[in-house]
């Protein structure tokens, strides 16, 4: 989980430094849901990565791109093969 919220968090940044943003503050946490699977045993099956940011400038609606953008090309991401659900909100 923390591997996972320190690539978003890298990965988001290079999202609004692309379009001219500079963050005051991001903060990141993924929550994982971890079950047991059929013969597999305990398995991560889903992620929620919630974002915190606080960036002058920016609109909701760019932040809530930047950070889809983010979600999808996060190579921690493209790794997994869970569900990944974003929360973001602009502070």
């Amino acid at each position: 989980a923390a591997a996972h919220a320190g690539c978003f968090t890298m990965a988001v940044s290079f999202q609004f430094s692309n379009n001219g943003f500079t963050p005051e503050e991001l903060r990141t946490e993924a929550l994982l849901t971890m079950g047991p699977v059929e013969g597999k045993g305990n398995t991560i099956t889903g992620i929620l990565l919630k974002l915190e940011a606080k960036v002058p400038g920016v609109t909701d609606a760019q932040l809530q791109e930047f950070a889809a953008n983010a979600k999808a090309n996060c190579p921690v991401s493209r790794a997994l093969s869970v569900p990944i659900t974003l929360e973001v909100t602009l502070v």
